[in-house]
């Protein structure tokens, strides 16, 4: 069961663009209209991705499932300093729960303009799913 919501995971995660920590600067990411580095997205800060937040242990005893998108404000030095949700799960409590662990816990290497840390949005995808 873990190990089917981690790959479930590590999917959505792939899939918005969020673990590539080798290769951080792609050629859509760069601005290429200057001669600017312009890094648009951030990266993780951890090689292994973000670390998942601890599913709600009502909402798993209740078997809640959904999709919790939130913008996330990356600030200079990677820290999340604000988390937006933009679809909710249908359920506040993972919703607040995905936010809540964005914050405390979910860190990257910023975006950056002519190798300078600068501050931007950026837009995660989290998967509630309880395996059953």
């Amino acid at each position: 069961m873990k190990s089917k919501f981690l790959l479930f995971f590590i999917i959505v995660l792939l899939t918005t663009s969020c673990s590539s920590i080798k290769s951080p600067v792609n050629r859509r990411d760069v601005d290429t209209s200057s001669k600017a580095d312009v890094i648009l997205k951030p990266v993780p800060a951890s090689k292994r991705g973000l670390p998942k937040p601890p599913y709600p242990k009502v909402a798993f005893a209740s078997k809640m499932e959904g999709f919790t998108a939130i913008n996330l404000f990356i600030n200079k030095k990677g820290s999340v300093e604000r988390a937006v949700v933009t679809e909710t799960s249908g359920f506040p409590i993972l919703d607040e729960a995905v936010s809540a662990w964005a914050i405390n816990e979910w860190h990257f290497i910023p975006c950056s303009r002519k190798q300078e840390p600068v501050e931007c949005w950026y837009s995660v995808k989290y998967s509630w799913k309880t395996g059953n």
